[in-house]
């Protein structure tokens, strides 16, 4: 009885061995390994004032699935030209503010007043009902900051 055991157990690990080679020779799939799905990126914008305009991009699947928020910015347009003054993303797995008010070089990070639940679909809808709620406000901080850059920068 004790030499059938053996014989099992060299015949399993002969075929898992074989089954592993079949793996690293690409002719079977790892069950490990798990393809990125296909993503299409998509860009919208609107415009809350002729001078202030909300711009967002997102990546989709192919049955419409938000995956990831690319980019979800309130933008103020100052002399000819556009500044961005706040934007939302999710690029490192969660939905975080940039928000650009002391200088023009430097962003300030933080997920304070961020929602921090759900999917992207929802960050996405959040983050847009968040600039179209609060822009004015965003707004006032960027001018107020930047009273003396806009008009030097400008020139």
């Amino acid at each position: 009885m004790a030499k059938n055991r053996k014989r099992s157990i060299r015949r399993r690990s002969k075929h898992l061995a074989f089954g592993k080679e079949k793996e690293l020779l690409g002719i079977v799939e790892s069950t490990r390994y798990k393809p990125k799905a296909f993503t299409n990126k998509k860009s919208q914008q609107f415009n809350l004032t002729e001078e202030d305009r909300v711009t967002y991009i997102y990546e989709i699947t192919n049955d419409r699935k938000v995956v990831e928020v690319v980019d979800v910015s309130y933008e103020h347009k100052v002399n000819d030209q556009w500044f961005t003054v706040v934007r939302y993303d999710s690029e490192h797995g969660y939905l975080h503010r940039h928000s650009r008010i002391h200088d023009f070089q430097k962003e300030i990070v933080t997920t304070i007043g961020v929602k921090k639940k759900g999917d992207a679909g929802k960050w996405l809808t959040w983050a847009i009902k968040d600039i179209i709620s609060r822009y004015e406000n965003y707004k006032k901080g960027f001018l107020k900051k930047n009273k003396g850059r806009l008009t030097n920068n400008t020139k």
